[in-house]
C-alpha cells in the first residue's frame, strides 16, 4: 500500500493510510471531528471482549460490572430504575428521610425571608435529588445561580430587604459530563465540564460576549480548559470521547461543587457503593432468566402416548387408531382406550420450581441487608439470631441520618452561608432543620417519656416535643383557639363511672398528676394500668 500511516487511536491499534494531498495532521483532526464513533466502536469492542462472560459483542450480560467509572454510573441507574428491590430501598429512604425542611434563624423578619427563599429553590425537592444521586451514583454535582432580588416579609409594617444577592435556582448536573482534574490533595481539585459539540458553540459565544443574556453559562462556567497530553488521554479513556478540542470547559467553583460518598483524596471519583450488589444482581438476573426459559418451555409441553403391555403388546393397528385417536383428542379432549394406555406430560425437571420464592429470598435478602446497610454476620442475611426488627431499624436510621447530615452540611455551606455572608443586611445565621429531627422508623416509649420528663421539667420547648411527632406549633394553636372558642362549651369532660376526681396540687407545678377511674385506679388485686408496662423490655 502507498501513503503514510497515521495512528488516529493508538492505545487501541487504529491506523489510518493516508494516499491523499491533505496533510497527516488535518486528516487526523478531520476523523477525529467527523468520525469519532470509530474508535468509540473499538473501543467498546475490546472492553466487551475483556470483560464480560461470553465473548460476543451483542450478547452482553446484564449486571457485570465494568471497569470505566461511567459504565458504572450508567449500569447503578438501570439497576436503581429497573430492579424491584434497588428500586424500593431508594424511594422508601427518600420519603422517609426529608419530610419537612425550615431555614431557621433567631429574627421573625429574616426567618420569613429565609422561607420565601427555600419555596423559590423548591428546597425539599431539591434535597430528595441530592439524596437519589448519592444514594445510586455515590457522586453528585449540585450548581447554584445567584440574582439581585428585593424582599418584603409577609403581613405589615414589617421590614423590607432591598437588593439582596439570593439564589434563584439549583440544579445538579450531568455526571457523565463532569470530570475532577488538578491537584487532589487539600482539596485543590478542579471541575470540568464536557459538553458536546452544539454546547461547546454555544459556551464560547456566550463567554465572547456575543450572546450576553445566557447569565446561567456567564455564572457557572469561567472559562474553555487545556488539558495536557497526560489529562486529555484519561478525560478519553474515561468518557469515550476522542475528540476533546473546544469542550472541555473550566466549572466555576464558587457555584459549582460536587458532594460524594467518603473518598480518599488521592481517588477520583469516590467509588460506587451500588457496585457491591451488582453480583447479586447479576445472579438474580440469570435466575430469573431461568425461570423464564423454564416457564415458555412448559407452555411447548411433549406428551407421550404409551400402548401395550409385557404380555400383551400393542398391533400395529391398534397404534395407527390410537395415533389417529389422539389427534382428534387434541381438538376435543375424550380418549377411549384400555388399561394399556398410558398418558405422560414430559416437562423440565424444575419446572416445579418456577419463581420460587425460596429461590429469590437468600439473593433479595443480602441485597436489601446492603442497600439499608444493615450490619450482616454468619448465615443471617441481617443481624444475628439475637438482633431484633428494633436494632435492626434503628441501625437503618443512624446510617440515614449520617447521609441527610451530609447533604444538609454541603448545602449550609455552598449556599445559604453564602447567602448570610454576601448581604450585610442579614444579621442573625440561618440553620437548616429537619422535622421530625429523627428519623424514627419505630416508636420508642421510653424515649417519648424522658422527653416529656424533660418538658415537665422545664428544659425542652412545647415546639421541640410537637416537632418529634411532625406536628407544627403554629397550626396547632390556632386549632385549639377555635376549639376554645366554639366547641368546648359543647364537648365537655365527663368523668368515668366509679372514678373520683385527683385535683393537681397547686403548690406543686410539677406534680405529675394520678389518673383517675380505671386507667390510674384499684389495688394489686385487679383494676387500673400495670405499673410495669412501661418498663423497658429485657435486652
Amino acid at each position: 500500500m502507498e501513503g503514510t500511516e497515521i495512528e488516529f487511536d493508538p492505545e487501541y491499534g487504529i491506523a489510518i493510510i493516508n494516499d491523499t494531498d491533505i496533510s497527516d495532521d488535518d486528516l487526523r483532526t478531520a476523523i477525529r471531528e467527523q468520525a469519532p464513533e470509530i474508535a468509540a466502536l473499538r473501543r467498546w469492542a475490546q472492553s466487551s471482549q475483556g470483560s464480560n462472560r461470553r465473548k460476543t459483542v451483542f450478547d452482553r450480560d446484564k449486571f457485570v460490572s465494568p471497569s470505566n467509572i461511567f459504565e458504572k454510573f450508567e449500569l447503578a441507574k438501570d439497576a436503581a430504575y429497573t430492579d424491584d428491590i434497588v428500586s424500593n430501598v431508594v424511594e422508601t429512604t427518600e420519603q422517609l428521610a426529608f419530610k419537612r425542611v425550615v431555614i431557621e434563624c433567631d429574627d421573625k423578619d429574616e426567618q420569613d425571608f429565609w422561607g420565601q427563599i427555600s419555596d423559590e429553590m423548591d428546597l425539599s425537592e431539591r434535597l430528595r435529588e441530592a439524596w437519589r444521586e448519592l444514594f445510586i451514583l455515590s457522586n453528585a454535582y449540585p450548581a447554584v445561580i445567584f440574582e439581585e432580588r428585593t424582599f418584603k416579609p409577609k403581613g405589615t409594617n414589617r421590614k423590607k430587604y432591598r437588593t439582596l444577592k439570593v439564589p434563584t435556582g439549583v440544579s445538579f448536573l450531568d455526571p457523565l459530563k463532569v470530570i475532577p482534574v488538578g491537584n487532589f490533595m487539600f482539596n485543590q481539585e478542579q471541575l470540568v465540564y464536557v459538553a458536546d459539540q452544539g454546547e461547546g458553540k454555544q459556551f464560547e459565544e456566550t463567554l465572547a460576549d456575543k450572546n450576553s443574556t445566557d447569565l446561567i453559562v456567564k455564572q457557572l462556567i469561567n472559562g474553555s480548559y487545556k488539558p495536557s497530553k497526560d489529562e486529555a488521554k484519561l478525560i478519553t479513556d474515561i468518557t469515550g470521547i476522542s475528540s476533546l478540542e473546544n469542550r472541555l470547559f473550566l466549572l466555576n467553583p464558587n457555584n459549582v461543587w460536587r458532594m460524594t460518598a467518603t473518598r480518599p483524596s488521592y481517588e477520583r471519583f469516590a467509588n460506587v457503593r451500588l457496585e457491591s450488589v451488582f453480583e447479586l444482581l447479576d445472579l438474580k438476573h440469570l435466575l430469573r432468566e431461568m425461570d423464564r426459559a423454564l416457564i415458555l418451555g412448559s407452555t411447548n409441553a411433549i406428551i407421550l402416548v404409551k400402548k401395550g403391555a409385557p404380555d400383551r403388546p400393542a398391533r400395529p393397528a391398534e397404534i395407527q387408531e390410537l395415533r389417529s385417536q389422539i389427534q382428534t383428542a387434541s381438538r376435543i379432549p375424550i380418549i377411549v382406550g384400555d388399561d394399556r394406555i398410558e398418558i405422560e406430560i414430559i416437562t423440565h425437571k424444575g419446572a416445579d420450581k418456577i419463581l420460587s420464592t425460596e429461590r429469590y429470598n437468600g439473593l433479595d435478602s443480602r441485597i436489601t441487608s446492603r442497600l439499608y446497610q444493615i450490619l450482616s454476620t454468619g448465615n443471617y442475611s441481617s443481624g444475628t439470631a439475637t438482633d431484633d426488627s428494633m436494632k435492626l431499624l434503628k441501625v437503618i436510621a443512624s446510617s440515614m441520618e449520617a447521609r441527610r447530615d451530609k447533604i444538609r452540611d454541603s448545602f449550609m455551606t455552598h449556599i445559604f452561608k453564602r447567602v448570610y455572608d454576601m448581604n450585610p443586611e442579614l444579621t442573625h445565621e440561618p440553620k437548616m432543620q429537619f422535622y421530625p429531627r429523627r428519623i424514627a422508623l419505630d416508636f420508642d416509649p421510653n424515649i417519648a417519656t424522658f422527653m416529656q420528663d424533660l418538658r415537665n421539667a422545664g428544659d425542652l420547648s412545647r415546639e421541640t416535643i410537637l416537632a418529634e411527632l411532625d406536628i407544627l406549633q403554629e397550626d396547632e394553636a390556632y386549632k385549639r383557639k377555635v376549639e376554645k372558642d366554639e366547641y368546648d362549651e359543647i364537648f365537655t369532660p365527663v368523668n368515668v363511672p366509679f372514678s373520683t376526681p385527683n385535683p393537681v396540687n397547686p403548690a406543686d407545678p410539677f406534680q405529675t398528676p394520678k389518673a383517675a377511674g380505671r386507667t390510674g385506679g384499684g389495688n394489686s388485686n385487679g383494676g387500673g394500668r400495670n405499673p410495669d408496662s412501661n418498663k423497658p423490655n429485657p435486652t
